[in-house]
């Protein structure tokens, strides 16, 4: 079994009482093909970027579950045959955790220690030109 989300947009006539009843269905339609529901998310009344099938705004209802990939494209024909559905997305759910991934890729860069330097001391004139004298003789 495979983990997937249903995103649903639901007609903004139906009544939250009707909302409820069409979640129902479509959990039992996931049910009936022996999908596992993990999580259903709170139906959001919210408008829309453009209007679908002449509305402007829809119900978003989100469903997480399991179920075998073989049963998807069954529950598609379902969930189109549903009038109140304006559009949904069946999408395959993907959980990055940090064992997919090597532990240095998410870990912080490592700063280079800060290596202490000497603080040079003043050097009298009178050395470097001895130095510089002792230099040109070579």
């Amino acid at each position: 079994m495979k983990n997937y989300e249903l995103t649903c947009l639901i007609s903004p006539d139906v009544s939250e009482q009707g909302l409820s009843d069409l979640e129902q269905k479509i959990v039992s339609l996931i049910q009936e093909r022996k999908g596992v529901l993990n999580e259903s998310k709170k139906s959001i009344k919210t408008n829309l970027a453009y209007p679908l099938k002449g509305k402007k705004a829809a119900w978003i209802n989100v469903i997480d579950f399991h179920l075998d990939p073989d049963q998807i494209p069954e529950l598609n024909e379902k969930l189109k045959s549903i009038p109140d559905i304006l559009r949904y997305l069946v999408s395959i759910k993907i959980s990055f955790k940090a064992a997919r991934f090597p532990s240095t890729a998410l870990s912080k860069p490592k700063i280079a220690k800060k290596i202490k330097k000497a603080k040079p001391s003043k050097v009298e004139l009178k050395e470097i030109e001895e130095k510089l004298e002792e230099i040109l003789k070579q």
